[in-house]
């Protein structure tokens, strides 16, 4: 009789929770319930069960003997390689194929770490209170952990970062266990939230990003920085004939970095590439995508802004003037300038023996 031998995981395979939907669990989160699981602290499961997995680096010594610091911590929901090795690990010691939603690294190419992460922790109060009274294991959500997030999609209240006990604000770092303070141990799930008034374009970032995570685990959506450069020259070609000072001028827009966007040598802040999304109708999901094959410039019209029409300055005229004395009863070269109906500054370098004109 023969028997087949399957692989076994080394820690539970604990599924990650609200996969494919705004609120998918994060991956600082997903360790806070593997470590409540096998009865360590979540400190203890990354020092001894995940980062002696981790890829060899000049800090390989230190890591395993204190394990990884603030930044590192700050980075392991997000897109880089700190994220990439902590999802193979956590994949390699669960035996499990989804980790890497939990993170940012299926974005890695269309979104650049500046200002993508929160340092401290934020929360929906509602969301924790709702997983609590449903008896669901408690989360925290991979759209708080985004700095551009400011209120909860799903119920439209703001993200709490301090403790409404202690007042204090956690770090990523010091996080031990979901929907409670590190340092009181207080609950931080409510009933009801405070009341703040928001900008739609608060609400537009919160649904937009919302949508881009719970789009993450659909394989159709191909989502890579070739696709992206794509979608910068369709709107361009599309609105301004590919004229990118035209089209800088529409998306209020820096032209020299909406240039390097069009080139392919930078990519665009998650800010800028919302605000380029709400300007031009589009969903993120598209426009990473390149999926842009719907604009039209009559429905952008109203973002130009018209041009300042510069007109020559006669200064062979100007410099008759002076000599004939029209300014003799002048009084500074600011005043000339007035006179004259030009710039100070623009005055003194063509004329330098005007700055030896004396200010009353």
């Amino acid at each position: 009789m023969s028997y087949t031998q399957h692989n076994r995981s080394k820690f539970y395979d604990i599924e990650p929770a609200h996969i494919g939907s705004s609120q998918c669990e994060r991956l600082t989160s997903y360790l806070c319930r593997l470590s409540e699981a096998h009865c360590v602290t979540r400190r203890n499961l990354i020092d001894y069960g995940i980062v002696p997995l981790l890829s060899k680096s000049p800090n390989e010594d230190y890591e395993k003997k204190r394990g990884i610091g603030f930044y590192k911590w700050t980075q392991i929901d997000g897109r880089g390689t700190i994220a990439s090795g902590f999802v193979n690990a956590v994949e390699q010691v669960t035996l499990r194929e989804d980790i890497r939603f939990t993170t940012l690294i299926g974005l890695q190419g269309v979104l650049p770490d500046k200002g993508l992460l929160r340092s401290n922790r934020a929360w929906c109060p509602l969301c924790l209170e709702d997983e609590r009274y449903r008896c669901e294991p408690v989360t925290e959500a991979l759209l708080w952990a985004l700095n551009l997030v400011k209120l909860c999609p799903v119920h439209d209240v703001p993200l709490e970062e301090y403790c409404p006990q202690c007042k204090k604000s956690s770090s990523v770092c010091n996080q031990k266990r979901n929907g409670f303070c590190p340092y009181c141990n207080a609950w931080l799930g409510a009933s009801t939230s405070r009341t703040m008034k928001f900008d739609d374009i608060d609400y537009y970032i919160s649904q937009e990003l919302g949508e881009l995570i719970s789009a993450m685990p659909n394989s159709r959506l191909m989502i890579n920085r070739e696709s992206l450069y794509r979608s910068i020259k369709a709107i361009a070609e599309k609105l301004t004939q590919g004229k990118v000072k035209t089209l800088a001028r529409l998306l209020q827009v820096p032209p020299i970095t909406l240039r390097g966007w069009y080139k392919g040598e930078h990519i665009p802040e998650l800010a800028y590439t919302l605000e380029i999304c709400r300007k031009c109708h589009l969903s993120i999901n598209d426009f990473f995508a390149g999926n842009v094959h719907d604009i039209t410039i009559e429905n952008h019209c109203r973002y130009i802004k018209p041009r300042n029409q510069r007109c020559k300055i006669n200064w062979c005229k100007i410099g008759r003037m002076i000599q004939t004395g029209v300014t003799s009863n002048r009084g500074s070269v600011k005043e000339v300038a007035s006179i004259l109906g030009v710039d100070r500054r623009a005055l003194i370098r063509k004329f330098p023996e005007m700055s030896k004109i004396s200010s009353k």
